[in-house]
């Protein structure tokens, strides 16, 4: 019997897609040219030391490919699929849309050289978590532990804790208020931003399948759910 690897979650609504893809890029900019500081202004390293091995690197996550998952099912036989699509379509008529905005960013592990930078979101009414429940409860299963978040991209190279925390910090805050101001003198530090944070709402959820390739996850909409009034 064939199974798929299946997810349910929310696209990234159009209005904050961008965002975080520019939020992405700022960040790899960001990394580049701080481990290219810093090993400009380490003359002498020691053989073996962090700074010789090479690189940080990102691989950022396709625009299309961003999204915030509200519950991961795993491997499901391809049989049962027909059933976990009616469960969801019953849960999304019954809940309304979800309201959230960009938080805080950071990196997943915790401890450890990072391995993922991630953009928080803050759930201001409750209704993300509410809607992420619902859903679980709906495909027979519990939520553990929901900690949602977009993440920006997969980290690869050195154990930069003292460079990359702050520097996913400051992308995040590029998704938290938009497009900085254009400025005619760039700055190391984080862009001068001019508008205020902003609220977004998503219109639908969606349960995907996620096929692994070496060149990184493909994931394939199975079926797309509107919320109520949406």
């Amino acid at each position: 019997m064939n199974d798929a690897r299946l997810f349910v979650a929310l696209p990234a609504p159009n209005d904050m897609q961008q965002d975080l893809v520019n939020a992405g890029r700022w960040l790899e900019q960001q990394l580049r040219e701080g481990t290219q500081h810093r090993r400009e202004n380490l003359p002498h390293p020691r053989a073996g030391s962090p700074t010789t091995k090479g690189r940080l690197r990102i691989r950022l996550i396709p625009p299309e490919n961003i999204h915030l998952t509200l519950f991961f099912l795993g491997d499901t036989p391809t049989a049962e699929i027909p059933l976990v699509e009616q469960q969801l379509a019953q849960v999304a008529g019954q809940l309304p849309p979800p309201r959230f905005r960009a938080g805080a960013g950071g990196v997943f592990p915790a401890r450890g050289a990072p391995r993922v930078a991630w953009c928080g979101v803050e759930d201001i009414d409750g209704s993300l978590c509410h809607t992420a429940e619902a859903v679980a409860d709906a495909l027979g299963r519990t939520l553990e532990r929901f900690r949602p978040h977009f993440t920006l991209g997969y980290l690869k190279g050195l154990d930069h804790l003292g460079l990359v925390r702050p520097a996913v910090t400051a992308a995040c805050a590029e998704a938290l208020r938009g497009p900085p101001q254009a400025s005619s003198q760039p700055s190391p530090q984080a862009p001068t931003h001019t508008r205020e944070q902003r609220f977004h709402t998503a219109k639908e959820m969606v349960l995907f399948e996620s096929k692994l390739h070496p060149s990184g996850a493909e994931h394939v909409a199975l079926r797309r759910y509107a919320f109520a009034g949406a």
